[in-house]
């Protein structure tokens, strides 16, 4: 029967079993007389009981016994108890190569893999000198303890021919004597054949292999499909399922792992040294500078870099073996035979991408996973941690000079449609609209505008410093200037001709007593319905040359439209309540900024007359805690200014000015403005700034030199900005980061990836991408995805391609 915890054998206490096997079992034991602990191997009766297997055990115990090497685990004592033989041999506490295999998930790092190798070979040399083959090299015969302060962990080898499969693994037999585990067998060992010290340097070769790759050198289906490989297969690459190993390391397995003996190596220490030079032939690194890409999408030169950073960067270059890696780890490979630890927690992609003069390379692991060079992580930590050679902040340009304020509008008075039954009727003073000049349409040749031109009508989208304006201004039929005739009224109030439009209760909304047509009372005006689904994005969809603005189910892609009329509605904001829509209707007339219900009732134009001071303004922002105003830009000669505006029509002071500016976004609480602004008018973006809405200066959050930023989207908590970064002939998508700029990274890329909005709980980002996908017609179509990227899905549609921006808007209140 198995001895248990406390029973006495030979003088030994067992404490408790170490493994068991085919051939009898092996207990930590208590010794007799000294304070410590051995190994006690204890061989099955049968075994015991042949002769020739007893005189094999003891020539062979006593042998090993005779072996003193720091690498040989010894054997202390041997004999015969109850008719078992045993033996004792030093208790090695710590683990196996097979249990470091699975805590390092699968593989080791090439250069422990290499060392444990070598430290193998030395024992196997000095049995081989005192005339004893080992027989059975494989990682549960190599054990690792820890190693004194500052000294390298040790390694033994154990099981000199002694007791062979006590740990249960599949073994070839020949007449009842196990010879080796198959999967680490020589040719010679499966034929039966003599052999001699080159039989371990083949299992030597195998071993290396596992150890370097996680995988035996020939798997198989079965253990015949395994014993053919052995027999008639070439010897495996390492570098096939780890490519970042040196290709020096195929020459040593495929020297070692010969067929034929007579090419294997001499000894175990030559393979163990071939291995050693193999692993320090690194390939030289391209002379720098490099270009690294951080995380948020900035390039940093190394050029900025001090000598000894990038030194530091250009071995890990080299260790890595970066510029011959494929672009995704793991890939396709196979995963290690160890795969129960391979994957410990969740995925943790990093992308590193370095440009030389003459390349770039791109590459993306999962530093969750083994497969992969283990000095990724912190090549990946490195270039994070990289910062840019801070630049001042260019100065602003100086404020346009102020515009000539225009005369005093005449009033022109009519008498309310109804007025409440409880007071008289009161006179409506209603200034006529200034005319606003039209000026000549200029069509981009690249820029910001070309992303609002629609098929059609593009000659009536116009490029104001970089920005995409509107004209508000409608050209009369008549040859009019387009402004009201005396005795009308325009705006958010009603209709032209005075009438009520889209109200529920047949009053004119957007009256009131004369002097009082204040911002609330413009926002109590505007057109409402039920609030919009937060399942709900609107996006500007073209189809036969006509761009209406639809509101589409995220999860289905079942669109319902909310703008039918002619001209290309694009643009959509979505009200704080999630009752209004704001956008723009471009037209052959001209363009103006018009409001909707969110079921598309009411559509009306939004602003009573045109702006003052503000003849060109762009797609607004809604404040999400003053719903009586918007942020806005608006061109002028001397660039684009960033204004508060509130729904009666007053523009505020400029919060900023640039040659360039847009896409402001206001934060949850209302207290900011985002917006991105650069210095080149032709260029699509800039840097990312942030501004107090109650004024001062603006903070930098991104920097325009490493990378064109446009579309900020706050998340609902305002914790993190998500937006669109494109870096020229290099990377682009849709980049998150926290709101005061900290810790940018790409959440998507590979693709024109753009106009980034948060969904109403934060849990997802839509947004427009001309990437490829099988729910959609190609170009540029919905996608949605969770706030770290890592499942996209394409929202199905049937027909037609996204053209501006796509809104989602905050949570219904």
């Amino acid at each position: 029967m198995p001895l248990a915890p406390g029973d006495v054998f030979a003088g030994y206490t067992v404490v408790r079993t170490l493994g068991a096997g085919g051939m009898g079992e092996v207990h930590l034991a208590r010794h007799p007389r000294l304070p410590r602990h051995d190994a006690l191997k204890v061989l099955r009766p049968e075994h015991s009981a042949d002769p020739h297997f007893a005189a094999r055990f003891r020539r062979e115990a006593d042998l090993v016994a005779r072996l003193s090497h720091r690498n040989v685990v010894p054997v202390l004592d041997r004999g015969e108890a109850d008719g078992r033989l045993w033996l004792t041999m030093r208790y090695v506490e710590g683990t196996d190569a097979e249990g470091a295999l699975a805590a390092a998930g699968g593989l080791l790092p090439a250069g422990r893999a290499v060392r444990i190798v070598g430290e193998v070979a030395a024992a196997l040399d000095a049995a081989h000198r005192a005339g004893l083959l080992h027989r059975d090299v494989k990682p549960a015969n190599v054990l690792l303890a820890p190693g004194e302060e500052g000294e390298p962990e040790q390694v033994f080898l154990t099981d000199f021919g002694i007791a062979k499969a006590l740990d249960g693994g599949t073994a070839l037999t020949r007449t009842g004597m196990v010879l080796a585990t198959f999967e680490y067998a020589s040719p010679e060992q499966i034929e039966s054949r003599p052999l001699d010290a080159r039989s371990d340097v083949y299992s030597l070769g195998c071993l290396l292999h596992r150890l370097l790759t996680g995988q035996v050198p020939f798997p198989g289906a079965s253990v015949m499909a395994s014993l053919h490989g052995h027999l008639t297969a070439p010897p495996p690459r390492p570098t096939a399922l780890a490519p970042w190993l040196p290709p020096g390391l195929d020459d040593v397995v495929a020297r070692a792992m010969a067929k034929d003996p007579a090419g294997r190596f001499p000894t175990c220490r030559a393979l163990a040294a071939a291995a050693s030079a193999a692993l320090a032939d690194l390939p030289p690194a391209p002379p720098p500078p490099y270009r690294l890409t951080l995380p948020s999408g900035q390039a940093v030169s190394t050029a900025d870099l001090s000598a000894a950073e990038t030194e530091h960067l250009s071995g890990l270059l080299r260790r890595t073996r970066f510029f011959d890696l494929p672009p995704v780890l793991p890939g396709d490979l196979p995963e290690p035979r160890t795969a129960t630890a391979l994957h410990r927690g969740p995925a943790r992609p990093v992308t590193v991408e370095i440009a030389t003069a003459t390349t770039t390379r791109r590459v993306t692991a999962d530093l969750a996973d083994a497969r992969r060079p283990p000095e990724f992580e912190e090549l990946a930590a490195t270039v994070a941690a990289t910062r840019p050679r801070v630049r001042p902040a260019p100065p602003p340009p100086p404020p346009p000079p102020p515009r000539p304020r225009p005369a005093a509008p005449t009033t022109v008075t009519t008498p309310a449609v109804r007025p409440p039954e409880h007071a008289p009727p009161v006179p409506t003073p209603v200034p006529a609209p200034v005319p606003v000049p039209t000026p000549a349409a200029r069509l981009p040749a690249r820029g910001r505008a070309a992303r609002w031109a629609v098929a059609g009508v593009a000659a009536l989208v116009l490029a104001g410093a970089g920005g995409t304006v509107w004209l508000l201004g409608r050209d009369d039929p008549a040859g009019g200037d387009g402004a009201a005739s005396p005795g009308t009224t325009t705006g958010a109030a009603g209709t032209s001709d005075g009438t009520t439009d889209g109200t529920t209760d047949g009053t004119t909304d957007g009256t009131t007593a004369a002097g009082t047509d204040a911002p609330g009372a413009a926002l109590a005006a505007l057109p409402r319905s039920a609030p919009l689904p937060d399942g709900a994005v609107l996006v500007s969809r073209e189809l036969d040359g006509e761009v209406d603005l639809l509101a589409v189910d995220t999860a289905t892609g079942a669109a319902v439209p909310l703008t039918t009329a002619a001209g290309a509605d694009v643009g959509a904001v979505v009200s704080p309540d999630r009752r209004t829509v704001v956008y723009g209707n471009v037209t052959e007339a001209g363009g103006e900024l018009r409001a909707v219900g969110a079921d598309g009732s009411g559509d009306r134009p939004l602003f009573t007359a045109p702006l003052e001071g503000c003849a060109d303004p762009g797609r607004p922002a809604w404040d999400p805690v003053d719903p009586t105003r918007l942020a806005l830009t608006c061109a002028g000669g001397d660039g684009v200014s960033l204004h508060l505006v509130t729904l009666d029509g007053a523009v505020g002071p400029a919060l900023a000015t640039a040659p360039a500016l847009g896409d402001p976004a206001f934060s949850p609480d209302g207290t900011t403005v985002v917006y991105w602004a650069g210095q080149d008018p032709e260029r699509d973006g800039g840097s990312l700034f942030a501004v107090a809405a109650a004024g001062g200066d603006p903070e930098p959050l991104t920097d325009e030199e490493d990378g064109s930023d446009a579309d900020p989207s706050f998340s609902p908590d305002g914790r993190t900005l998500a937006f669109r970064r494109e870096i020229v002939g290099g990377q682009r998508g849709i980049v998150t980061m926290g709101a005061d700029g900290s810790g940018p990274r790409f959440v998507t890329s590979g693709s024109f990836d753009q106009d980034p909005v948060w969904s109403p709980r934060g849990d997802a980002l839509a947004y427009k991408s001309n990437r490829a996908g099988d729910a959609a017609p190609p170009g540029d179509q919905l996608w949605v995805t969770d706030p770290d990227g890592l499942d996209p899905r394409q929202v199905p549609a049937e027909e037609g391609v996204l053209v501006n921006a796509v809104a989602w808007g905050p949570p219904a209140g």
